[in-house]
C-alpha cells in the first residue's frame, strides 16, 4: 500500500512538472515585462468632428494634467489654428453630422494648444526625427515621456493623417534603469473610435477602442509612418508632440522633458 501510494505521488509530481513547463512554454516572452498604463476613462474626449483628431487627443491629454483648462472642442480647434505652422495644410473633411468642412491641425498647433491650456511650468513642443534609427528613437521618446510624469504623449500616425495619445507601454525593464531594454508595444487613445470609416488605408473601421494595446512590430510597420501630410517642416520625419523641458513651441525646441528626467535619473544616454 505504501509503495503504491509513493508511486502514484511520484507520477503526479512528474505530471505537474510537465504541465507547468508546458504552460510556461505557451506564455509570450514579454508576459513578465515592465509596463505602465495611465489610462483613465473619465479623461476620454473623442473627436466630435471628422477633422479634429488633434483636438480630441489634445483635450484627452489635458484632462490628465491637474489644473488644465478644458474648453469646448470648437474653442480648442480655433486656438490651434492660430498656432499651426501651416494652417489648412493638415487635411480637411466634410462631417456628415452637419455637412460642414473641418480642418485638421499640425504638430505645432497641437503643441501650442497644450502650452496654452496647461498650468504655468508646463512646456510642450513638436519633435521630429529622420534618418537611420529615427522611428525607434521617437518610439523611445514616447516611452520616456510617459515614464517621466505619468501623462500621455502625442503621436502623429498614418503618415500625418491622424493623431493619437500614447497612454503607456510595455518594455523588458523599467525604461529608467540601466538594465537591458526592449520595447514591446504601446497603449493608445484613439479619438476616432466609434465614428465608422476614417478613409485612412490602414486604420480599422470605427478606430481603436480606448486603451487598446498595439505590439511594437505592428505599430512600426502599419501605423507609425513618416509624416507626408503636415507640411515641409515635418516631411518624411517621424514626429509627435511631447512635454518639453522649457520654452514655448518653436522650430528648435529644448530637450524633451522625458529625456531631461531620464538623464537626471540614469545619466546621459
Amino acid at each position: 500500500m505504501n509503495g503504491t501510494t509513493h508511486t502514484h505521488r511520484t507520477s503526479w509530481r512528474r505530471l505537474a512538472i510537465v504541465s507547468i513547463a508546458s504552460i510556461l512554454a505557451l506564455i509570450p516572452s514579454n508576459a513578465f515585462a515592465y509596463s505602465q498604463d495611465v489610462y483613465a476613462a473619465a479623461n476620454n474626449h473623442f473627436q466630435s468632428k471628422c477633422g479634429w483628431c488633434v483636438v480630441g487627443s489634445g483635450l484627452t491629454w489635458l484632462a490628465y494634467i491637474p489644473g488644465s483648462t478644458i474648453p469646448s472642442q470648437a474653442t480648442v480647434s480655433a486656438y490651434m489654428t492660430t498656432g499651426d505652422k501651416y494652417p489648412g495644410q493638415s487635411g480637411s473633411c466634410v462631417d456628415p453630422s452637419d455637412g460642414k468642412r473641418y480642418y485638421g491641425h499640425d504638430p505645432r498647433g497641437w503643441a501650442w494648444g497644450m502650452f496654452n491650456y496647461t498650468p504655468a511650468g508646463y512646456y510642450f513642443n513638436d519633435y521630429k526625427k529622420s534618418g537611420s534609427g529615427a522611428q525607434a528613437a521617437m518610439d523611445w521618446e514616447f516611452v520616456y515621456g510617459v515614464r517621466a510624469d505619468g501623462h500621455p504623449d502625442g503621436a502623429i500616425v498614418e503618415a500625418g493623417e491622424h493623431a493619437v495619445d500614447i497612454l503607456g507601454y510595455s518594455s523588458l525593464n523599467d525604461p529608467f534603469s540601466t538594465k537591458p531594454q526592449q520595447l514591446n508595444g504601446f497603449y493608445i487613445f484613439d479619438p476616432w473610435f466609434g465614428r465608422g470609416n476614417s478613409g485612412m488605408p490602414n486604420w480599422p473601421y470605427n478606430g481603436f477602442a480606448a486603451n487598446s494595446y498595439i505590439a511594437i512590430a505592428t505599430w512600426n510597420s502599419t501605423y507609425y509612418k513618416p509624416d507626408t501630410t503636415d507640411g515641409a517642416f515635418w516631411n518624411n520625419t517621424y514626429d509627435g508632440v511631447l512635454r518639453s523641458s522649457s520654452g514655448s513651441p518653436r522650430d528648435n525646441p529644448a530637450q524633451s522633458y522625458g529625456d531631461y528626467v531620464y538623464n537626471q535619473t540614469v545619466g546621459a544616454a
